[in-house]
């Protein structure tokens, strides 16, 4: 079942299935966008397609994982 996750107004949500490893070129550009936004204090929300989450699977973010 897939877990529903409403997105507030601060939020930004990226589908995130090209951030799971290997990390080719698609998810290296995903992972420089999320990374950016973090550090512009913006809230992420990656979604895998089962779950969500605010780490990279390739590494962590510098957020809380919720």
């Amino acid at each position: 079942m897939i877990e529903k996750h409403i997105i507030g107004p601060h939020e930004i949500a990226l589908g995130s299935r090209a951030l799971l490893t290997p990390l080719a070129g698609l998810g290296q550009y995903a992972a420089h966008l999320a990374r950016a936004f973090v550090d512009r204090s913006h809230q992420v929300r990656l979604f895998y397609g089962t779950h969500w989450s605010s780490s990279i699977a390739a590494g962590k973010f510098e957020q809380g994982e919720s």
